[in-house]
């Protein structure tokens, strides 16, 4: 099926080594926006920079509470969103 209606299953945009590797995504494709841009993806993220594991709640809650590693991914997420959503402003 055609999943490219979907604005989590277009590529993610001005791919960056820093955004680390590209993952499969339940769609079937490579390199989805919801690979990275979705709780799994956020987890994901916060693993490869932290080495540890945490559900987007922890991350968060650890966010508030001032955690590094925790403030930082969310940072990267942010810039990943923003990059994302460039797409859909640039349509509109």
């Amino acid at each position: 099926p055609n999943n490219y209606c979907e604005f989590g299953h277009l590529p993610f945009p001005w791919r960056r080594e820093d955004d680390g590797p590209v993952h499969k995504c339940n769609c079937g494709r490579m390199g989805c926006i919801e690979t990275l841009l979705s709780g799994g993806g956020f987890a994901r993220t916060y693993e490869r920079m932290t080495g540890l594991k945490a559900d987007g709640r922890t991350i968060a809650d650890l966010a508030t509470k001032g955690d590094d590693g925790a403030m930082s991914t969310i940072e990267v997420y942010a810039d990943q969103m923003a990059r994302a959503l460039t797409i859909l402003t640039t349509l509109v």
